[in-house]
């Protein structure tokens, strides 16, 4: 460790770019990343390789980043007014902020990921991997800044976080096994989201995604997902909706979704088009408890 403290201590004190590599693993031991202070990105908008990150752990078993309440600025401000992949489809030359690929038996702790050119989290090809005390910090007009986007991962424990930005607070992606998001306050933002799904060939399956003691404040979604469901509970959900279509359901034509239950949900909607109303297709969900608004009294069409 003294020896990557004084690689580090070197570059810190370089007058421009400066770039540190960590050969590849595997290590022999457990390692322990402990950060006192913070890392600021360069603010300029400069094209990256696909994917890329502004800061990647790759590769690594018994790993724990210990941030200690480390933020990490991405400086993205320039980078989502020149952002158009709205209208282009191409946004992926912007870096990703902080990166976590094939980790292992790993915990991350502490860190907050601040004004991200793009999605701000990516944990991704992943096994056995809690996330702990999370911050993501960015303003509404930061588009296409994901907070922590969770794909091809088995056993992914996302355990309190603060998040706010300008896209998905969670975006769960194909391939995703056994992850469990708990206490995570989210707003602004769009809601956790599961997807996007079915863009892309030969995507796996989502499953046994549970979602607890979660608050969802000024996001246009809760909990969306447009592709086929089967097997899920929407349980004890309570607040009010922006919109009068409070709960929506959209199931797909060919495969409408099977074993949907509602239990005890009271969203209320206060605007002048009267009260909150719910709105389902191609789908009869299983109900149970309070019913506020009361079930599918609508035909859902596809939409925000």
């Amino acid at each position: 460790m003294e020896a990557f403290t004084a690689v580090w201590k070197t570059a810190c004190e370089a007058p421009g770019p400066s770039t540190i590599t960590v050969p590849k693993g595997p290590c022999k031991g457990p390692v322990t990343f402990e950060m006192s202070g913070n890392m600021k990105a360069p603010a300029t908008v400069a094209a990256v390789k696909p994917n890329s990150g502004w800061v990647d752990f790759t590769n690594l078993a018994d790993f724990t980043l210990n941030g200690n309440g480390a933020i990490f600025d991405g400086q993205g401000s320039l980078a989502w007014k020149a952002n158009d992949c709205a209208k282009t489809g191409k946004c992926n030359s912007l870096p990703i902020n902080i990166r976590f690929t094939g980790l292992t038996n790993s915990k991350i702790i502490g860190i907050t990921s601040t004004n991200s050119k793009l999605f701000h989290m990516n944990v991704l090809n992943c096994k056995n991997v809690t996330l702990e005390n999370i911050g993501i910090d960015a303003p509404p007009e930061s588009l296409n800044t994901d907070g922590i986007h969770i794909g091809r991962s088995i056993g992914v424990n996302l355990i309190g976080a603060k998040v706010k930005t300008g896209d998905d607070c969670v975006s769960i992606g194909d391939g995703t096994e056994n992850l469990i998001v708990e206490n995570v306050e989210c707003g602004p933002g769009h809601g956790i989201a599961v997807g996007s799904l079915g863009r892309y060939p030969n995507e796996q399956p989502v499953r046994g995604v549970t979602v607890r003691k979660c608050l969802i404040k000024n996001t246009s979604n809760g909990v969306p997902s447009k592709v086929k469901l089967s097997d899920v509970t929407f349980k004890n959900i309570k607040g009010t909706s922006a919109t009068k279509i409070a709960v929506k359901l959209i199931c797909s034509v060919g495969t409408p979704c099977t074993n949907v239950a509602l239990a005890d949900i009271n969203l209320v909607h206060n605007g002048p088009e009267g009260p909150a109303v719910g709105a389902c297709a191609n789908m009869k969900p299983v109900l149970t408890g309070q019913m506020i608004p009361p079930a599918c009294t609508e035909i859902a069409k596809p939409g925000p």
